[in-house]
């Protein structure tokens, strides 16, 4: 068992030592190629000879340490063969990389060398033809180069940096290339070559590209603004204001070139026509409009507008300053284009929305009716209307428009018209349908008849369809509704006639309206009725008061509730005008009995205020006379105190109407103490004396 233990270790051990070895002569095979990789490439330039002498040279320090890890390989070789008889796998091969490497490493340092020699020939040659390449790049930027005589715009200065573009990237071509040869010469032992034509170019194209780079300054900034679509620049205009004085001060004390030259022109011609370009709105134009001024500015036709930009104006703009009169005329004409197709849209919006506001009425016989109301906004809106479409008649552009104004201006008309035939049809409807509706007037009758039922039948085709437009579309409206008023105006005329008789009659009728008036002699035996216009004709009667029957009329009151009894009272009957006229009588009457039944007592509770003042005035005229008479003024002013005080000791009666005549009374006696001093002033002692006779002085003559 020991033995096979043994023998097992013995085994183990060789395996070991064999994965070691096979380890080891993998490791070192690697670096064996790579090694042999890094110097088999032969260099072709300077750069490339340093490159594969540092490979060289990391080969070199890696080998040594690496012929230890060979030496420690062999061994385990030696010992493996030894012990099992097996060699290690791929070792012969090794051996014979690793002589490969050894005889490359002693050939590295005379292979480069002899490159060395190879490329100083080459760089020799590069120079000459580097020198043959230098004279034939000057040539082309001395011609080529841009010197500002062909500039005159935009274009030509944007193709004159761009061929200046094109010759400074030659140009520096040339020169790295140039130095490129001038550093391989001093890497490889060679004088260095001088190139003069090369510091002569330096310096010229140096002087170009920064007089150049100020125009690539104006390009950039004017680039961020003319990008922008030209009717979204027009919000902000001021900026390219803003934009042409800052780079017109900024052009002040350069030296002049070719460059600032063409700025300096650029901006003034800039500030020229930027006033006429800013007059280029646009703002009103269709497509067909833009059309056309694409074509005065000889755009492409079917530009998009989003092509439109401020680039795009600015280098037309000599052309807009030329052809700004056109472009004036083709925006007054877009102008008036829109403004007549927002004109005619406004109208057929409202032609759409515009409805009339009806109510509902009840006629006088119970059946009820739709009526317009609110007529004034309605026809305002037509006659604007009309008045805008005369206009556009006037304007250049109507042609285009004319079959659209002249259809609305056919519908108007019939609007204008026959609205304002039914309003006045509709007024003169509602004033005599409630006194034809009772029968007044039965000669008129069949006249009215017609009118009601034709305007009823309008009514009824507005309620159905309330938009105002359907109204023109009535068939013969306009003729109807000037029959209509025909028949109108001979009902009322003769309704005129008729109350002008009953005025005729009873002359107080002139004091009310026509309204007042036939509600009376519609209403004749109403109370009500009489109650309301009673007033209106008699200024003293502010009501009156009917028997227990209400067939007629007892007495009568004023407004602060005074009340006199007619001595006889007054039938209500039909003919209206014949018992108001009674009633007038029977009311002068009744105060004339008054009068004289008040003169001898001045009883405040019996008689009415305008009764005892007017009797307390006869007596103080009786009075004062007869003191003229018998010269006994002094007495009569006694008597005028003496009453006054008796008057004015009266305590408030719980009668306002009795404290309303006191009143009445001590002011008349106040007044009459007032006429007799002044006459005692004035030696007044006849009646005929004239401060006497100047007053207003009251006399009973007729005691009946």
């Amino acid at each position: 068992a020991a033995e096979e233990q043994l023998r097992e270790l013995d085994k183990a051990l060789g395996r070991t030592l064999r994965n070691s070895g096979n380890a080891d002569v993998e490791t070192l095979h690697e670096f064996v190629k790579q090694s042999l990789e890094a110097l088999s490439v032969m260099p072709q330039s300077v750069d490339e000879i340093a490159a594969a002498t540092e490979k060289w040279r990391t080969v070199t320090e890696q080998l040594m340490s690496t012929k230890d890890l060979k030496m420690r390989m062999e061994d385990k070789g030696r010992l493996l063969k030894l012990h099992t008889g097996q060699t290690l796998d791929g070792l012969q091969e090794l051996n014979k990389d690793w002589d490969d490497l050894e005889l490359r490493m002693t050939a590295h340092t005379k292979n480069v060398e002899e490159q060395k020699e190879r490329i100083r020939a080459l760089i020799a040659k590069g120079v000459k033809d580097y020198q043959e390449q230098l004279k034939k790049f000057a040539s082309v930027w001395k011609g080529e180069k841009p010197d500002g005589a062909g500039l005159s715009n935009r274009q030509s200065a944007e193709e004159a940096m761009e061929r200046l573009r094109d010759l400074e990237e030659q140009y520096e071509a040339v020169k790295m290339q140039g130095d490129r040869l001038v550093k391989d010469c001093a890497q490889f032992g060679i004088p260095e070559p001088r190139f003069s034509e090369l510091e002569d170019l330096e310096e010229d194209v140096g002087k170009t590209v920064a007089a150049w780079k100020l125009y690539s300054e104006y390009a950039t900034a004017l680039a961020v603004l003319t990008g922008e679509k030209w009717l979204v620049f027009l919000e902000r205009i001021w900026d390219m204001d803003d934009f042409l004085a800052g780079w017109a001060a900024s052009l002040k004390g350069r030296e002049v070139d070719a460059v600032v030259r063409f700025l300096h022109g650029e901006i003034e011609r800039l500030k020229t026509n930027w006033p006429f370009l800013k007059l280029v709105k646009g703002d009103s134009f269709t497509g067909e409009h833009w059309a056309h001024f694409y074509a005065l500015l000889e755009l492409k036709p079917g530009m998009k507008l989003a092509e439109l930009t401020l680039q795009v104006m600015l280098d037309k703009s000599d052309l807009v300053v030329k052809k700004i009169d056109k472009i004036k005329d083709l925006q007054a004409k877009a102008v008036a284009e829109l403004t007549m197709k927002e004109a005619l849209d406004e109208i057929d919006d409202w032609g759409i929305r515009a409805e009339f506001k009806c109510i509902e009425h009840q006629d006088a016989s119970g059946r009820k009716i739709a009526l317009i109301k609110e007529w004034k906004e309605v026809q305002t809106a037509v006659g604007d209307h009309q008045s805008v479409l005369q206009a556009m008649r006037d304007s250049p552009c109507f042609e285009k428009f004319r079959s659209a104004t002249e259809d609305w201006d056919a519908k108007l008309s019939v609007l204008a018209m026959g609205l304002n035939d039914l309003n006045a049809v509709q007024r003169k409807w509602l004033y005599l349908e409630p006194i034809f509706g009772r029968g007044a007037l039965p000669a008129q009758q069949d006249n009215f008849k017609r009118v009601n039922d034709h305007f009823r039948s309008i009514m009824s085709e507005v309620e159905a369809d309330t938009h105002v437009i359907a109204f023109a579309k009535i068939k013969g409206v306009t003729k109807t509704l000037s029959d209509m008023l025909d028949q109108l105006d001979r009902c009322q005329k003769a309704l005129s006639d008729f109350l002008e008789e009953k005025r005729s009659k009873f002359p107080r009728f002139y004091f009310i309206g026509d309204d007042d008036l036939l509600e009376i002699l519609g209403q004749a035996q109403n109370p009500e009725v009489i109650q309301a216009h009673l007033k209106k004709l008699f200024q003293a009667i502010f009501a009156v008061v009917f028997s227990d029957d209400t067939k007629s009329i007892v007495a009568f009151r004023s407004l602060e509730g005074e009340m006199v009894d007619l001595l006889n009272a007054v039938p209500i009957t039909e003919t209206v005008e014949d018992w108001l006229a009674l009633l007038a009588d029977e009311m002068v009457l009744t105060l004339k009995r008054s009068l004289v039944e008040c003169l001898p007592t001045l009883d405040l509770n019996a008689f009415p205020s305008m009764i005892v003042c007017a009797a307390e005035q006869i007596t103080f005229c009786d009075q004062a006379e007869k003191a003229l008479r018998d010269n006994s003024m002094a007495a009569l002013q006694r008597d005028l105190a003496r009453k006054l005080e008796e008057y004015t000791g009266h305590g408030q009666d719980t009668d306002p109407v009795v404290n309303l005549k006191l009143k009445a009374v001590i002011l008349d006696i106040i007044h009459d103490l007032d006429v007799v001093d002044q006459m005692q002033k004035n030696n007044v002692k006849h009646r005929t004396d004239w401060y006497w006779h100047k007053q207003l002085r009251y006399y009973m003559e007729d005691q009946c």
